[in-house]
């Protein structure tokens, strides 16, 4: 009970510390907050304080922060977004899709070598990098594959893309920009917590609106299985929040944004607290290979093609993540990119990718077995 309290409390104030940590020492702010309290989640991850008791605890704190914050987000700026940005958005993310299937059937032929199984680990991989994990699970259960080829794959999954996502949140963006077009939209101002003046009305008004919106989406999803599970309840906490947005005042909108990037941080800093680098050693390096190289693959072919089709960099981003991650880190990318005008599109396009993740998945091995025989 007292390491329950001890996991909650850190969880809670370690962004807060973050914060003053990153206003007194300016070169922290090069890599962002997002960065540092992933950082600080994989420290965690090594110490005592997260165990095989604590862990359920940090992974339900995860699983509740990002339901809870995108309403925060959404009430602080769909009222004022104009431009919803679908067309150009899909267009970036059509080149996702062509990235991820053409890589999938090259890299699960080549590794056919090495696994009889690697069609199916191609098909699992592709279903991820459009969808998210659900369809890899879903796949997995399609094909009525062993519990083990899930367990492997998703942990060479959660190491690859957790390298991959911590990248993301810091450097990687300037680093496109060399290669991709600047953005043309003006960015959102940096918000300093300690110069928004809080009150207590409105944040109490905003978390029983969010709470409000986050049960409402629930329900819904208690009527489909668990592979729609998540496409649903995001669709429905997206559409309920934007609607339930035109009650929030202006006055409250920066604190709403202020709110929903806490608790950001604290997903941040859960996601980086699941991380454990023990099980490395528990997974044969030719699933990491093959799951390593669709991943590079992919994004190495989704930049050429940006550039060659000449997608703004922010553009390609959000598309690159709703594909590769899926609908709960376009909050984490919009936050990074200080792109809250992308943010209901970008969610409407992983969303999308949940949709299509299993028909990509099945179509990668439709074309290997075809090649295969």
């Amino acid at each position: 009970m007292v390491m329950t309290f001890i996991i909650i409390f850190i969880l809670i104030f370690m962004p807060f510390l973050i914060l003053r940590s990153m206003n007194t020492y300016k070169w922290m702010d090069t890599l962002g907050s997002a960065f540092w309290c992933y950082f600080a989640g994989i420290i965690l991850a090594q110490l005592s304080f997260i165990n095989h008791e604590t862990q359920p605890l940090v992974t339900i704190i995860m699983k509740a922060t990002i339901p809870l914050a995108l309403p925060f987000f959404v009430f602080a700026k769909a009222s004022t977004q104009k431009d919803l940005y679908t067309t150009i958005l899909l267009q970036s993310f059509s080149l996702l899709l062509f990235s991820v299937i053409l890589v999938s059937i090259i890299v699960g032929f080549i590794f056919i070598q090495w696994d009889p199984k690697a069609f199916y680990y191609a098909a699992m991989i592709a279903g991820t990098y459009i969808g998210g994990t659900i369809n890899m699970a879903a796949i997995h259960q399609i094909f009525r594959l062993p519990e083990h080829d899930f367990l492997l794959m998703s942990t060479a999954d959660t190491i690859t893309g957790g390298i991959y996502l911590l990248m993301l949140l810091s450097f990687l963006p300037k680093f496109f920009a060399i290669f991709l077009r600047p953005s043309k939209k003006k960015h959102d101002a940096k918000l300093h917590l300690d110069k928004i003046t809080f009150s207590f009305k409105d944040i109490m008004f905003l978390s029983v609106l969010a709470i409000v919106c986050v049960v409402l989406s629930y329900l819904p999803t208690q009527l489909f299985t668990d592979h729609w599970e998540s496409m649903i309840f995001f669709s429905c906490v997206t559409i309920i929040s934007w609607f339930m947005s035109k009650k929030v005042p202006s006055s409250a909108a920066k604190q709403s944004s202020a709110i929903g990037n806490y608790l950001l941080m604290i997903f941040c800093i859960s996601i980086g607290a699941q991380l454990d680098l023990q099980i490395l050693s528990q997974i044969p390096l030719y699933i990491f290979g093959l799951v390593l190289s669709v991943l590079l693959g992919s994004i190495i072919l989704h930049v050429f093609l940006a550039k060659v089709f000449k997608v703004e960099r922010d553009i390609f981003l959000f598309s690159h993540v709703a594909g590769i991650f899926g609908p709960v880190f376009i909050p984490p990318i919009a936050n990074v990119l200080a792109r809250s005008d992308l943010l209901i599109s970008g969610l409407g396009l992983a969303i999308l990718g949940n949709i299509l993740g299993n028909f990509v998945g099945m179509f990668v091995f439709k074309i290997l077995s075809l090649l295969g025989s």
